[in-house]
């Protein structure tokens, strides 16, 4: 087996020199909202068989893209803040409309057209979303919150151009 592999943002390897940190990284959450985002990778993949016995379960086995968007806005203290969050489009007439939501919002397709996904063509895509704050129960018991894309908005109409001057007061 060969020592090559393909390099993952963050990795590191077993010769590397460390400073040892313990320290958490922070974990930004904002707040709920309207933010611009830009899709970053697309992994192909299938919901698991494992989800057979959660919410997906009787999805087990579909085609299924897992989408990581970088979403910028203020967070509650008002500074710049970035959140990578992953969302996950199971290739199944009954999730359609988000699968249609994401590529009308990036410019793709509009409503109404028929179109054949290009899932790679995502990857640098912007676009603008409704994110909202999740609230959940961790392993231990406490208390935590992460940001959910609640809605994939479509992009603003571009504005008619003006009227020349000419035309008016005739």
């Amino acid at each position: 087996m060969s020592d090559q592999y393909m390099p993952i943002d963050g990795a590191l390897d077993f010769d590397s020199l460390f400073t040892a940190d313990t320290k958490k990284p922070e974990f930004t959450v904002l707040p709920e909202g309207v933010y611009p985002f830009i899709i970053e990778k697309v992994e192909r993949t299938r919901v698991s068989e494992e989800a057979r016995n959660g919410k997906v379960s009787a999805y087990a086995g579909c085609p299924m893209a897992a989408v990581d968007f970088r979403i910028t806005g203020k967070n509650e203290d008002g500074e710049d803040a970035e959140v990578v969050r992953t969302e996950y489009f199971i290739l199944h007439t009954k999730f359609l409309w988000k699968i249609s939501q994401l590529f009308i919002s990036v410019g793709l397709t509009k409503n109404g057209e028929q179109f054949r996904p290009d899932w790679m063509g995502l990857i640098t895509r912007e676009g603008n979303c409704q994110v909202g704050v999740h609230e959940y129960t961790k392993k231990d018991g406490s208390k935590g919150k992460s940001n959910e894309i609640k809605e994939f908005l479509e992009p603003a109409a571009p504005a008619a151009p003006a009227a020349p001057a000419w035309a008016k007061g005739f």
